[in-house]
């Protein structure tokens, strides 16, 4: 932000940290050999430690399911979410290339 006032330089200086924290994440990162992406940098900004795929919280949703068939749930929905689980798989893995999802 251009300018002298004090609301300028408050800016400013805030910008110069968050900028500064970047750039410790990026060096930290870069550090351990891993691939990463922006992504990555911004869930250490944000204090985001672990992310999960898709797939994972597809399991643990089905394992909610399968312990409550009889309770509100039957095995033919667990049966539904276990396809649906598969076909979306297939999709990410169609269309990104992706391997190993987590499963």
């Amino acid at each position: 932000m251009t300018g002298s006032s004090s609301l300028a330089k408050t800016i400013n200086n805030r910008l110069d940290k968050v900028a500064s924290n970047i750039l410790d994440i990026y060096n930290q990162v870069e550090a351990q050999n891993k691939k990463f992406d922006v992504v990555d940098i911004k869930n250490k900004l944000c204090g985001i430690e672990e992310e999960h795929g898709i797939i994972e919280m597809f399991g643990i949703y089905m394992n909610t399911i399968e312990s409550n068939i009889g309770k509100g749930y039957s095995a033919t929905t667990l049966k539904h979410y276990k396809t649906s689980k598969t076909r979306l798989f297939n999709f990410l893995s169609d269309v990104y290339g992706e391997k190993e999802w987590n499963s």
